[in-house]
């Protein structure tokens, strides 16, 4: 079967980041794997390799992803022995790597090589439809991972719709991510949320008819 392998670039060491892609053989640097390493292009050989935040690479890198992308080798850290890849690579990028490459930030050739077919996914406040199933989707991943058993109120679900989410998809996730942790549930309500999406402090009871008919006593919920 296929095999995917996926990378994030942001905040990663240049010399980690080389590593990881095209593995290093023994004794390659301080700290190699006794017996060298696969990068992640031979281990998606005739799969596919996904590289998130491509603009964040370092000149070095991009010449070296080039040249994968053109000779369809490569060379481990410390290795003098051409190795064949095969691999679909799919990258994405927050930056306008247009503009990266008008900057000098990016180089043309590497971005054309990348560019054989381009999505633009608008963000997400141009896509409220998509908060919904998004945030239960992430929901039901840490629900999952934490054991816990929680759900999102309807008003709760609305609240977050019309949020205007600046962070996007990755905003959204960290959101959800976070009331699994710190929520007992089993219900998510409109205090829960943060206030610059509520637009209420959590201090102060501001409850629909929606809440009050949830599944806890009313003079629980007055209480708090």
């Amino acid at each position: 079967s296929r095999r995917q392998r996926h990378m994030c670039i942001r905040d990663r060491p240049e010399n980690l980041i080389e590593s990881e892609l095209f593995g290093h053989e023994k004794g390659a640097f301080t700290g190699a794997r006794r017996g060298g390493k696969e990068g992640l292009f031979e281990m998606a050989q005739d799969g596919t390799i996904f590289l998130d935040e491509i603009a964040d690479i370092s000149p070095a890198v991009q010449i070296r992803l080039l040249r994968v992308l053109e000779t369809g080798e490569i060379f481990r850290l410390g290795g003098d022995r051409p190795i064949a890849v095969n691999a679909r690579v799919i990258s994405s990028s927050w930056k306008d790597l247009v503009e990266e490459v008008r900057a000098g930030r990016f180089r043309a050739d590497l971005y054309y090589r990348l560019s054989l077919l381009r999505l633009q996914t608008p963000p997400l406040r141009e896509r409220p439809e998509d908060v919904r199933p998004l945030a239960e989707h992430f929901l039901h991943q840490y629900t999952v991972k934490y054991h816990k058993a929680l759900a999102f109120m309807g008003v709760t679900l609305d609240m977050m719709r019309s949020y205007a989410w600046p962070g996007n998809v990755r905003e959204l996730q960290n959101l959800v991510h976070s009331l699994v942790i710190t929520l007992n549930g089993p219900l998510i309500s409109p205090r829960d949320l943060p206030a610059q999406i509520s637009g209420v402090s959590r201090d102060v009871s501001c409850y629909s008819e929606e809440i009050l008919a949830a599944r806890r006593p009313l003079k629980e919920i007055m209480a708090e």
